[in-house]
């Protein structure tokens, strides 16, 4: 796409017009600092959902949604929520529109995707930073919505959230996703453990820092784009799931090649029948501490504050 050559359509600088100030582009090397954080969510409050990537099952959502408003919030979906998706520009910069509009709803304190699966990455060449960055929220979601959590954290320097996709959500009080979910949505600093007994330690050891990360597929696509993962002294979190130990690999080489593990303190990798042993052997190299979190241990989505300062320890096996 020659959209993703240089600055962003939403991003490019022009001549000034008649005294217009011009959006400056800057370099994906400069660290993120002083990321604004959104303030925590209130019972009665609006959720606005989106759906910058696949369509969801619309049962699924409105179960989702029915979760959210048994515990005490408003719901209000993005009007083509369903729509199916055809990949192509004007959709793209359809779906950037209608996220934008739903983070600029004066009504809406929290932003919550839909589903995963793909085309976020689609939508990032015509948002503009300055509509997220004055308007402060939290937003939510995993798998392809990392690309957005990067591009947000970098771009527009906010805070997001690793957690679940509505229609991730069930009804009836008794969902740990659910407690998870509004753990971390209404609490400033939350405490979460990850993985519990089933957690193994690639190398052993203690560090606290910054949270950054996501899926691996994600986090290397954005290598050398202007939302690069800044990993530089953080605590850095990987998930992936059901690709092959080829796909693990050169995504995990990739990182280490582009230096992005040389100032990584301690790495989390969530994993789910994506090859351990490579994971193991590449972690072992190249952070000082890691550890390996079974997907069977997180089947229920965990919601992670990024760009927090938590604490992470491991214990050699």
């Amino acid at each position: 796409m020659t959209e993703s050559l240089g600055a962003y359509p939403a991003e490019q600088r022009i001549a000034p017009i008649d005294g217009a100030p011009s959006l400056a582009f800057s370099s994906a090397a400069q660290r993120q600092s002083g990321l604004a954080r959104p303030g925590p969510l209130l019972k009665g409050d609006t959720i606005g959902v989106v759906a910058p990537s696949y369509a969801p099952q619309y049962a699924w959502l409105l179960r989702g949604a029915k979760a959210m408003e048994e515990a005490g919030y408003n719901v209000i979906l993005e009007s083509q929520v369903e729509k199916e998706r055809r990949f192509h520009q004007r959709e793209d910069e359809q779906r950037a529109d209608s996220l934008m509009k739903m983070w600029s709803n004066p009504n809406v304190k929290a932003v919550i995707a839909a589903t995963g699966g793909y085309g976020a990455v689609r939508v990032i060449p015509y948002l503009e930073p300055d509509v997220f960055r004055r308007n402060p929220k939290t937003f939510v979601g995993y798998s392809d919505i990392t690309a957005l959590h990067l591009w947000l954290m970098r771009r527009a320097q906010l805070r997001v959230f690793h957690g679940p996709t509505l229609d991730d959500l069930f009804p009836g009080g008794a969902d740990p996703t659910v407690t998870s979910l509004l753990s971390a949505l209404t609490n400033p600093r939350p405490g979460a453990k990850l993985g519990g007994h089933s957690v193994r330690a690639v190398r052993s050891g203690r560090a606290v820092g910054r949270l950054t990360g996501g899926n691996l597929s994600l986090v290397q696509q954005s290598i050398g784009t202007p939302y690069e993962i800044d990993t530089r002294g953080a605590i850095l979190f990987l998930e992936e799931t059901r690709d092959p130990m080829s796909f693990v690999d050169e995504r995990l080489v990739h990182l280490r090649s582009a230096g992005l593990l040389r100032d990584v303190p301690t790495s989390d990798c969530e994993t789910n029948g994506c090859g351990l042993r490579t994971a193991d052997n590449s972690l072992r190299r190249e952070v000082r501490s890691a550890q390996l979190v079974p997907q069977s241990a997180v089947s229920q989505q965990s919601a992670m504050p990024l760009v927090r300062n938590p604490q992470s320890a491991g214990r050699s096996s």
